[in-house]
């Protein structure tokens, strides 16, 4: 008789191979810049993404990087400008990007062949280099991910984002060497290993409303943490920027509420603790992922991360924390993460 596997063994096993598909990507970066120099302007007018779900959080990710990095405005293409109303935009000189794990969704295929129309280079990031999306496009990324069973992606979303440096690295340096690109991947792994640190914010999370706030880089994080959250438990839960969250949100967010930030070292590190003491003051339990050794406000409980890594790359160890937070959540609630009610791996929007 054939032993059902146990629930989140998938998204558990895919969690742990983070590190090691990141490293690979690592090292197909020159054949990656390479090729996408083929196509990219010297210096694109502008970046238009092209995403859903965790890939939109990715692209999210990629616009701070590439107006933070590069100077480049950055545009997050609506797709029903182009797949309901037919829209003809003016995009000489832009570079779009379509991301999507499968690289079958669709509305994503169908908006990135008419932003090329329309006169934008277009490149590709998928885990399927044989998808209709990579076929689409100019050039295509693949993930070299492997397979993913669990319906919450996990080593396809982090792929992502380090995919989204190297079409960064296609037109300008980085401001962190490739050793620090090497710890931010060890941190990771660290992480990975430590479960047990959101196992009181798991359990916790049962009869509170989770809320997830970042700011920068770790805005992409807080949303994709309320993502992860909502599809393994199938219950509500809330991501914002920080700036946003106290601009009308935090009026909802009290004593039964569960406020989770992310705050990596840097301009924004103490707009992030500024919210979440905003939290604790109107009742709500708080907790803070950031850095050994950073600074945290009495009362507010630190979820450490390794320590050492740059600003933009802090997403990489941070997001797993919302990936263990997710799934410790869902095992608590007898729910199964890796076959969630009523969803499946590949959603076919148009």
């Amino acid at each position: 008789m054939t032993q059902e596997p146990s629930p989140g063994r998938w998204m558990r096993r895919e969690m742990s191979e983070q590190p090691e598909v990141l490293r690979q990507l690592m090292g197909a970066r020159p054949h990656n810049i390479e090729r996408l120099r083929t196509v990219l302007p010297t210096r694109p007018v502008g970046v238009v993404f092209v995403a859903r779900g965790s890939s939109d959080q990715a692209a999210s990710y990629g616009r701070y990087l590439w107006e933070t990095y590069a100077g480049v405005p950055v545009s997050m293409a609506a797709a029903s400008v182009h797949t309901r109303y037919r829209s003809r935009l003016a995009l000489d000189g832009w570079l779009a990007v379509a991301i999507s794990q499968s690289g079958e969704t669709p509305e994503v295929i169908e908006v990135l062949d008419r932003l090329g129309r329309s006169g934008a280079r277009t490149v590709a990031v998928s885990n399927d280099p044989q998808s209709h999306l990579a076929q689409q496009a100019e050039v295509a990324l693949d993930l070299q991910a492997g397979a993913e069973t669990a319906v919450p992606a996990t080593k396809t979303f982090t792929a992502s984002l380090l995919a989204m440096v190297q079409i960064l690295n296609a037109v300008t340096e980085l401001p962190w060497s490739p050793a620090q690109e090497e710890h931010a991947v060890a941190a990771m792994a660290e992480t990975i290993d430590d479960e047990a640190a959101v196992q009181e914010l798991a359990e916790e999370s049962l009869t509170r409303h989770p809320v997830h706030i970042g700011r920068s880089f770790t805005y992409p994080v807080a949303v994709e943490a309320a993502l992860k959250f909502k599809e393994s438990t199938g219950r509500a839960s809330e991501g914002y920027a920080s700036a946003d969250l106290l601009h009308g949100p935090v009026a909802a967010v009290d004593a039964e509420a569960l406020l989770v930030g992310y705050a990596a070292r840097g301009p924004v590190f103490d707009d992030v603790v500024h919210a979440v003491d905003v939290a604790r003051s109107r009742g709500a339990s708080v907790a803070l992922v950031v850095e050994r050794g950073s600074p945290v406000p009495a009362h507010v409980r630190p979820v450490w991360v390794p320590e050492g890594t740059p600003e933009a790359l802090a997403p990489l160890s941070m997001v797993v924390r919302a990936q263990q937070l997710a799934l410790a959540s869902s095992l608590a609630s007898g729910r199964d993460p890796d076959r969630p009610g009523g969803l499946s791996k590949v959603t076919r929007t148009s």
